[in-house]
């Protein structure tokens, strides 16, 4: 029952523990409720948080207005919740639990009797308080780590030379911490420290330690250490979707996306599998993976699809296996997988773009079948996700679109309700393409985009020879996209994914049959250039340090002369204001090489007095080179 509260709180863990025949208490009885939800004792203030309304009150505790923790009361409990060094101590004798009531409160005004005891201590005792918290539990690795620690005099005299050491767990520091420092009775000092994950990850997750000594009043060293720890957000995340109904025999369409959300790249092999009784088609694996795994890397923040279509064999529920996902960021092999199940049920002689389906559900495990133009808000969520197998028609022109449940269909960012099917007006050059089709399509709305993808299902015409495929129409450069396709068995139809509008047609290539020549020739390049060394090294530098210079040679192999130009490539932005060429900022660096000479510019780095970044710091340097007279 205690896990039906969370909270978003600090764990602290401290070095002592109470010995309770060594100290007095002064003890108090509240009741407290959500009317009247505070209670101060001393310098201590209580505040409800929630009620669970089965024997479970949360609560925050301050000091002096200053928050110093929160806990869970349960209902008749017998242990003691100690805070505050163990200064203060609480537990819950009557807490409102709807399944025993009327002992305490009711449903709708629950209540919590609860015992709260401050230590009785001498007037002139010395005491000190640490507290260490983060601004989140967990991190992209290119995200900056906020320490926020709290030292707090809870005593009644002031204390003396206070130091401060932390163990950041191999995280970069930035700051150095005050030493010596002291504090009145009753005050409180903070300190803030930033940290980064170092270049090179050792974990994926981090324990942050702060140790805090002083001196007490007989000259001896007192100690108090805390930690907090924080994770690294898992780099990999993957999605499956497949269709969720066929008849036996017919084709089931699947699709994997897999994207690395972190920002260094990420090795990454995927592993699927078929359900039982289902055959892959020859054809339609990306990549021609047969045996359904694929080895690649992943830049920072892309994404990854991968697709096939299958064709059931036997009737009935069948469970999709889940695909995995293998990945190694910081040395150790990790592993995940969806987080959802899929089913596929295969019906005997009856498709489901055959079938007479009910009223639509949001819930229903049915295809949801609307017209071209119809809502179908009901079955997407707020995040744009469909709630089911979504199938959209235009009867006239024998088209449909099917959406998989759990793709993310969005419009300007927002969820997608609508399609629309219509004939296109657009008259473009059809190049070496041939229609097949009666006509060419236009999906609305233009800015329509699907996560991982979407399936177009068009009819052509049967007499054409040659392999059908779906194309888009790019209409940034008038050209024809080949999407190819998958057809029918009776070659009527043919269908692809899509994951976004436009214009789609079913073409296939023109034939010449005209006689032919081969012919080749080798040509040599107009431009061509060759840059030594392949790496350069900057050495150790600090904030305001300008390296040594190091020469580079660019050769002109080409045919002409040629203006050379220079950018680089990095993840922050440390070479892009710090990079000298021959004295000039790489925006303003230009030099004309002639043919067949070479020249000798300088490179060196100056970085920026401001600079944040600590740790190896890589980039690439790239040249580029035009043509000029």
């Amino acid at each position: 029952m205690r896990g039906k509260i969370i909270f978003c709180t600090l764990l602290i863990i401290t070095i002592a523990f109470p010995i309770a025949s060594a100290t007095e208490w002064d003890s108090a009885t509240f009741t407290l409720s959500m009317e009247n939800p505070v209670v101060s004792k001393g310098d201590y203030t209580i505040n409800v948080v929630e009620f669970d309304g089965y024997g479970m009150v949360a609560l925050n505790i301050s000091c002096n207005g200053v928050f110093i923790g929160n806990t869970v009361l349960m209902n008749n409990e017998s242990n003691w919740f100690y805070m505050d060094n163990d200064r203060i101590r609480f537990k819950g004798i009557n807490v409102t639990d709807q399944r025993i009531l009327p002992m305490c409160g009711s449903v709708h005004s629950p209540q919590a009797e609860i015992v709260f005891a401050t230590e009785r201590s001498p007037e002139e005792s010395e005491s000190m308080a640490l507290s260490i918290s983060t601004d989140k539990d967990e991190y992209l690795i290119d995200e900056q780590v906020i320490v926020i620690m709290q030292i707090r005099n809870i005593g009644g005299v002031k204390v003396d030379d206070i130091h401060l050491n932390v163990d950041t767990d191999g995280l970069v520091d930035q700051v150095d911490l005050p030493s010596g420092f002291g504090l009145n009775e009753g005050t409180y000092r903070s300190e803030e420290i930033k940290l980064r994950f170092p270049a090179t990850l050792h974990n994926g997750s981090y324990n942050i330690s702060v140790n805090m000594s002083w001196t007490n009043a007989h000259g001896t060293r007192d100690f108090l250490t805390e930690s907090n720890t924080i994770s690294i957000t898992q780099p990999i995340e993957v999605y499956k979707s497949t269709t969720n109904e066929a008849s036996q025999g017919q084709t089931v369409y699947t699709s994997i996306s897999v994207e690395n959300i972190q920002s260094r790249p990420v090795s990454v092999r995927l592993d699927d599998a078929l359900p039982m009784f289902f055959t892959l088609i020859d054809g339609t694996v990306t990549n021609n993976k047969q045996d359904l795994n694929w080895v690649f890397v992943l830049g920072p923040h892309e994404r990854k699809v991968v697709s096939y279509q299958m064709i059931p064999e036997q009737v009935g529920a069948h469970r999709v296996p889940k695909p995995h996902v293998t990945w190694n960021l910081w040395g150790v092999n990790s592993t995940n997988s969806p987080d959802s199940d899929n089913v596929i049920a295969v019906y005997q002689g009856v498709s489901f773009l055959e079938r007479d389906f009910p009223e639509p559900s949001p819930t229903s495990d049915e295809v949801i079948e609307v017209s071209s133009g119809e809502d179908f808000s009901n079955f997407v969520d707020s995040n744009g996700y469909a709630l089911a197998d979504i199938k959209v028609t235009n009867d006239i022109l024998n088209v449909f679109v099917f959406i998989p449940k759990g793709t993310k269909i969005l419009d300007r960012d927002m969820p997608l309700t609508s399609i629309t099917i219509k004939s296109s007006e657009i008259q473009p050059d059809y190049s070496n393409l041939i229609p097949a089709g009666e006509m060419l399509y236009q999906l609305e709305p233009d800015e329509a985009v699907f996560d991982p993808n979407i399936i177009i299902d068009l009819p052509f015409d049967t007499l054409n020879t040659g392999t059908p495929m779906i194309c888009r129409y790019n209409t940034t450069n008038t050209t024809w996209v080949n999407l190819s396709g998958t057809v029918s068995r009776d070659r009527a139809r043919i269908s692809t994914n899509l994951t976004q509008f436009s214009v789609y047609g079913v073409f296939v290539e023109a034939k010449d049959t005209s006689p032919e020549i081969s012919m080749s020739a080798i040509i040599q390049p107009a431009i061509s250039i060759e840059v030594t060394p392949d790496k350069l090294d900057f050495g150790k530098l600090a904030p305001g340090d300008t390296s040594e210079r190091s020469d580079i040679k660019i050769k002109n192999y080409g045919s002409c002369n040629i203006l050379v130009i220079a950018n680089v490539a990095e993840t922050g932005d440390l070479y892009k204001q710090g990079l000298e060429i021959d004295g000039n900022s790489l925006e303003s660096f230009n030099v004309t090489v002639v043919k067949n000479i070479f020249k000798t510019p300088y490179v060196a780095l100056k970085v920026p007095e401001t600079y944040e970044g600590v740790g190896n710091k890589t980039g690439t340097l790239m040249f580029w080179a035009e043509g000029v007279n």
